[in-house]
Protein backbone atom coordinates (compact mmCIF):
# COMPACT_ATOMS: atom_id res chain seq x y z
CA UNK A 1 0.00 0.00 0.00
CA UNK A 2 0.85 3.95 -0.64
CA UNK A 3 1.43 5.45 1.92
CA UNK A 4 -0.95 8.06 0.64
CA UNK A 5 -3.53 5.01 1.25
CA UNK A 6 -2.69 4.27 4.56
CA UNK A 7 -5.14 5.17 7.27
CA UNK A 8 -4.33 7.93 10.11
CA UNK A 9 -3.36 5.32 12.95
CA UNK A 10 -1.11 3.29 10.65
CA UNK A 11 0.51 6.74 9.84
CA UNK A 12 1.01 7.25 13.34
CA UNK A 13 2.30 3.72 14.57
CA UNK A 14 4.89 4.13 11.33
CA UNK A 15 5.95 7.69 12.82
CA UNK A 16 6.33 6.23 15.85
CA UNK A 17 8.60 3.75 15.36
CA UNK A 18 10.62 6.02 12.75
CA UNK A 19 10.85 8.32 15.95
CA UNK A 20 11.88 5.69 18.15
CA UNK A 21 14.28 4.84 15.97
CA UNK A 22 15.65 7.87 15.45
CA UNK A 23 16.21 8.34 18.99
CA UNK A 24 17.65 5.23 20.17
CA UNK A 25 20.40 6.31 17.01
CA UNK A 26 20.60 9.70 19.34
CA UNK A 27 21.00 8.23 22.58
CA UNK A 28 23.82 5.64 20.69
CA UNK A 29 25.34 8.60 19.14
CA UNK A 30 25.63 10.69 22.76
CA UNK A 31 26.99 7.42 24.90
CA UNK A 32 29.46 7.30 22.05
CA UNK A 33 30.31 10.85 22.53
CA UNK A 34 30.06 9.98 26.14
CA UNK A 35 32.92 7.23 25.96
CA UNK A 36 34.81 8.87 23.92
CA UNK A 37 35.09 12.34 26.30
CA UNK A 38 36.14 9.87 29.36
CA UNK A 39 38.73 7.57 27.05
CA UNK A 40 40.27 11.28 26.16
CA UNK A 41 40.53 12.45 29.45
CA UNK A 42 41.73 9.03 30.47
CA UNK A 43 44.46 9.42 27.87
CA UNK A 44 45.38 13.11 28.64
CA UNK A 45 46.14 11.52 32.20
CA UNK A 46 48.24 8.90 30.99
CA UNK A 47 50.01 11.54 28.65
CA UNK A 48 50.74 13.60 32.05
CA UNK A 49 52.43 11.11 33.69
CA UNK A 50 55.80 10.07 33.70
CA UNK A 51 56.19 7.23 32.09
CA UNK A 52 60.10 7.25 32.53
CA UNK A 53 60.97 4.10 35.45
CA UNK A 54 60.54 5.42 39.22
CA UNK A 55 61.68 2.29 40.74
CA UNK A 56 64.99 3.18 42.00
CA UNK A 57 63.24 6.14 43.56
CA UNK A 58 60.59 3.94 45.75
CA UNK A 59 63.78 2.03 46.28
CA UNK A 60 65.52 4.82 47.95
CA UNK A 61 62.58 5.81 49.56
CA UNK A 62 62.51 2.43 51.20
CA UNK A 63 65.64 2.69 52.04
CA UNK A 64 65.57 5.33 53.96
CA UNK A 65 62.97 4.56 55.70
CA UNK A 66 64.52 1.65 56.67
CA UNK A 67 67.86 2.87 57.92
CA UNK A 68 65.83 5.52 59.85
CA UNK A 69 63.35 2.81 61.75
CA UNK A 70 66.59 0.69 62.16
CA UNK A 71 68.59 3.80 63.86
CA UNK A 72 65.36 4.21 66.30
CA UNK A 73 64.94 0.65 66.90
CA UNK A 74 68.71 0.47 67.83
CA UNK A 75 68.40 3.83 70.02
CA UNK A 76 65.51 2.25 71.59
CA UNK A 77 68.11 -0.93 72.56
CA UNK A 78 70.77 0.75 73.72
CA UNK A 79 68.55 2.98 75.47
CA UNK A 80 67.08 -0.14 77.40
CA UNK A 81 70.55 -1.54 77.98
CA UNK A 82 71.38 1.29 79.52
CA UNK A 83 68.76 1.43 82.10
CA UNK A 84 69.13 -2.31 82.96
CA UNK A 85 73.07 -1.30 83.81
CA UNK A 86 72.17 1.19 85.69
CA UNK A 87 69.57 -0.90 87.49
CA UNK A 88 72.34 -3.50 88.24
CA UNK A 89 74.57 -1.08 89.42
CA UNK A 90 72.34 0.39 92.00
CA UNK A 91 71.58 -3.19 93.08
CA UNK A 92 75.35 -3.97 93.41
CA UNK A 93 75.84 -0.41 95.61
CA UNK A 94 73.06 -1.31 97.72
CA UNK A 95 73.94 -5.15 98.21
CA UNK A 96 77.64 -3.66 98.81
CA UNK A 97 76.09 -1.27 101.54
CA UNK A 98 74.30 -4.18 103.35
CA UNK A 99 77.21 -6.66 103.49
CA UNK A 100 78.85 -3.92 104.63
CA UNK A 101 76.24 -3.06 107.70
CA UNK A 102 76.04 -6.96 108.13
CA UNK A 103 80.05 -7.10 108.32
CA UNK A 104 80.22 -4.11 111.10
CA UNK A 105 77.20 -6.06 112.51
CA UNK A 106 79.23 -9.16 113.07
CA UNK A 107 82.44 -7.61 114.08
CA UNK A 108 80.38 -5.96 116.59
CA UNK A 109 78.83 -9.20 117.72
CA UNK A 110 82.11 -10.71 117.85
CA UNK A 111 83.50 -8.57 120.17
CA UNK A 112 80.71 -8.57 121.99
CA UNK A 113 81.34 -12.42 122.61
CA UNK A 114 85.09 -11.66 123.70
CA UNK A 115 83.86 -8.90 126.01
CA UNK A 116 81.94 -10.75 127.87
CA UNK A 117 84.31 -13.61 127.49
CA UNK A 118 86.92 -11.45 128.93
CA UNK A 119 84.49 -10.56 131.52
CA UNK A 120 83.70 -14.45 132.33
CA UNK A 121 87.42 -14.71 132.58
CA UNK A 122 87.90 -11.85 135.74
CA UNK A 123 88.95 -9.00 133.20
CA UNK A 124 86.71 -6.29 131.86
CA UNK A 125 87.16 -5.36 127.65
CA UNK A 126 87.58 -2.15 126.71
CA UNK A 127 86.09 -1.37 122.99
CA UNK A 128 86.69 1.62 121.54
CA UNK A 129 85.72 2.14 117.06
CA UNK A 130 87.12 4.83 115.01
CA UNK A 131 85.72 7.09 112.83
CA UNK A 132 87.34 4.92 110.20
CA UNK A 133 85.11 1.80 111.69
CA UNK A 134 88.41 -0.09 112.90
CA UNK A 135 87.14 -1.16 116.16
CA UNK A 136 90.17 -1.75 118.58
CA UNK A 137 89.71 -3.55 121.83
CA UNK A 138 91.56 -2.86 125.59
CA UNK A 139 91.73 -5.01 128.85
CA UNK A 140 91.30 -3.74 132.08
CA UNK A 141 91.43 -5.16 135.68
CA UNK A 142 88.29 -5.43 137.18
CA UNK A 143 88.01 -3.18 139.86
CA UNK A 144 85.20 -4.80 142.05
CA UNK A 145 85.59 -2.32 145.08
CA UNK A 146 84.16 0.66 142.90
CA UNK A 147 81.19 -1.49 140.94
CA UNK A 148 78.43 -2.79 142.23
CA UNK A 149 78.17 -5.60 139.35
CA UNK A 150 80.33 -6.49 136.29
CA UNK A 151 81.25 -3.69 133.88
CA UNK A 152 80.73 -3.84 130.34
CA UNK A 153 82.99 -2.39 128.10
CA UNK A 154 82.47 0.88 126.64
CA UNK A 155 81.96 2.03 123.25
CA UNK A 156 83.54 5.09 121.85
CA UNK A 157 82.16 6.85 118.66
Amino acid sequence: MDEKHLSGEEKRRRMKEQYKKELRERKEFLDKVKGLRRMQSINQALDQMNPEDDTQDWIDKLNQETAFNEARTEMAIESAKLEAEKADEEARFQMSEAEMQKLAAEEMVRKMKEEMEAEARGGLLSVEVTEEGEVTEKEEEADESAHDGPRRGMLDT
